[in-house]
Formats: C-alpha cells, structure tokens, sequence
C-alpha cells in the first residue's frame, strides 16, 4: 500500500516537474497567496519530520498522510495545470495518478489497519470532500 502511494506521489512530481519549463505555452500565470504555498510547505515539512521518528507508527503515518492529502497542495497543482492551454492541460493530467484511485487506497487502508476511530472519521471526510467537489 505504502509503495502503491509512493508510486502514485513520484508520477504527479514528475508530471509538475515536466511543466516547469513550459511556461510558453501557459495562457494564464496561476496565482497562489505566498500564505497557501507557506501552509503546504509547513504541512510537508511536519510530515517529513514526524515520519522520519524511530517510534512513529503506522497510525502517525497515516495521520500524515491524511494531512498532505487535505491540504491545499492538490488545489495548487490543479490551478497550476489549468493555467496551461487546453491541449497542454490534457497532456499533464494524463501523466498524473488517478486522484480517485490515489485517495481510495489510502482511505481503504486507513479502514483495514488503523484501530483509531477518528482516523476512520477524517479519512471518511477527506473522501466525502473529494467526491463533494468532483
């Protein structure tokens, strides 16, 4: 599951490291507050930091998981790929996981080995959420 996360996280970094040079074909600069890039930057750092713990469990694990995945980061890469011309936009997104797939492995997960309800309950509502806005 975690490989299966991991991989779908190297395919959306290759697929923005890919449109970073593409600034030519972009119709409209996306426009990001300095303060949601600062936001999503603090939430990764703290993950970064919390798993990297020798006693950090598979529950802490997924609590991170959970808050990148809640985070403002996935509205950042989408307005950053809308802001490409249409065929470009399509391009990129079919190098991207599917966001469906992605999200359902980890909530799935989050319900086969975690133990704590409230872990259950937020993984219930990033899921709601994700399909509320699709």
């Amino acid at each position: 599951m975690w490989t299966a996360l991991a991989e779908d996280e190297k395919h959306h970094s290759m697929a923005l490291e890919r449109s970073a040079d593409l600034f030519s074909v972009m119709d409209v600069p996306p426009s990001i507050p300095d303060c949601t890039l600062a936001e999503v930057a603090a939430t990764i750092s703290a993950a970064e930091t919390a798993v990297r713990q020798p006693n950090v469990t598979i529950d802490d694990a997924f609590r991170q998981a959970l808050a990148i995945e809640g985070s403002e980061m996935n509205r950042i890469d989408a307005t950053w790929l809308h802001g490409f011309r249409s065929t470009t936009s399509i391009l990129l997104h079919t190098q991207l996981p599917a966001t469906a797939q992605h999200l359902r492995r980890l909530v799935s997960a989050i319900h086969q080995f975690s133990t704590d309800p409230m872990l259950a309950a937020q993984a219930n509502a990033l899921w709601a959420a994700y399909e509320k806005a699709t």
